[in-house]
């Protein structure tokens, strides 16, 4: 709900998948049964009935729904959801009848999945359910701009130190100096631009360019004229600032190796880089750490040594582990 990206993947069949235990009522009568006969049953074959009972039944709903209120909300947050927020009640959710005078606001976030069943489709998305009616089917969305500017850092896997648009350094980069950053990215687009077309002017290039034009009568039959090497030119991936990001990623060099790109130096020392970015990230008021499986990909001194910085710096650290290193950091 939190991770303003969530909506762009598409969900599966199976997050609407329910199982309930059927047979409680038959499972009791039948323990009363095996407990009333159980003087003329042998021994050997003393089974309980109920455990045959007790079958999972498993169909689909017919919807997901998660809810979260938002409370302690930092004022500049706060104003992203003006008109949507509700006074809450002494336990911080939000309040069903009169509120006091005195109370503090928060804001309620709802999640939901649904299937069409005619268009053979699932259809998700976050809404304000202060402002909304699911019955009637009218809903106010959130949009991802407001979820996004939310102090909310989710630890996934993944790279770090991405600089395409959903990397957490691209994010780190525009929140310090947007502008800055921006034409740092064109100056690097511009050279890229300026290698590649140097790179087709080279006379060995231009050769076997000609060379595959000619093997087959292709020139004339390109275009308007006559097409040779010198109409052929060469950019990476797309052309654009976006892809040409995409495709560059981070070397290290640590040791005596050399430089290396980073996912050549082992799940560890991106896991490091994923929560010293995270760290940076949550260094705002209310900031937010979530983390699933904190810890499975770093050694123990350094998973409790993170643990514990988050822990420190964080306004909130939600992470579940299976590392009791992690948990000794708090």
């Amino acid at each position: 709900m939190l991770d303003a990206g969530s909506t762009r993947v598409q969900p599966r069949i199976t997050d609407l998948r329910q199982c309930t235990t059927g047979g409680a009522a038959a499972a009791s009568h039948a323990q009363q049964a095996a407990e009333s006969s159980e003087a003329d049953v042998a021994p050997e074959d003393k089974e309980s009935p109920a455990a045959a009972t007790f079958e999972e039944t498993v169909y689909r709903a017919e919807e997901c729904h998660v809810e979260v209120t938002l409370i302690d909300l930092d004022p500049e947050v706060q104003q992203l959801f003006d008109g949507f927020l509700e006074p809450q009640d002494k336990g911080g959710l939000a309040a069903t009848g009169d509120a006091e005078p005195s109370a503090k606001f928060c804001v309620r976030l709802a999640y939901r999945l649904t299937y069409d069943s005619a268009a053979d489709a699932l259809e998700h998305f976050v809404y304000y359910p202060v402002k909304s009616s699911p019955a009637s089917g009218q809903f106010a969305r959130v949009p991802a701009d407001v979820r996004r500017a939310l102090p909310v850092v989710i630890l996934q896997p993944g790279q770090p130190l991405q600089l395409r648009a959903e990397g957490g350094l691209r994010r780190i980069l525009s929140d310090r100096d947007p502008t800055e950053a921006l034409a740092a990215f064109e100056r690097l687009a511009d050279a890229v631009a300026a290698a590649t077309s140097a790179l087709g002017t080279e006379a060995t290039v231009t050769k076997a360019v000609d060379a595959v034009l000619n093997a087959a009568a292709l020139g004339g039959r390109l275009g308007d004229f006559e097409t040779t090497s010198e109409h052929v030119s060469f950019a990476a991936e797309d052309g654009s600032l976006s892809a040409l990001l995409r495709a560059v990623q981070p070397a290290l060099r640590l040791d005596g190796a050399g430089t290396l790109p980073l996912s050549s130096h082992g799940s560890s020392v991106a896991a490091v880089f994923s929560a010293a970015e995270a760290i940076l990230q949550a260094q705002v008021p209310g900031g937010v750490v979530l983390s699933d499986d904190f810890g499975d990909q770093l050694d123990v001194p350094t998973a409790e040594h993170l643990a514990g910085i988050i822990r420190s710096k964080a306004g909130q650290a939600w992470l579940s582990t299976r590392r009791p290193d992690v948990v000794r950091a708090f």
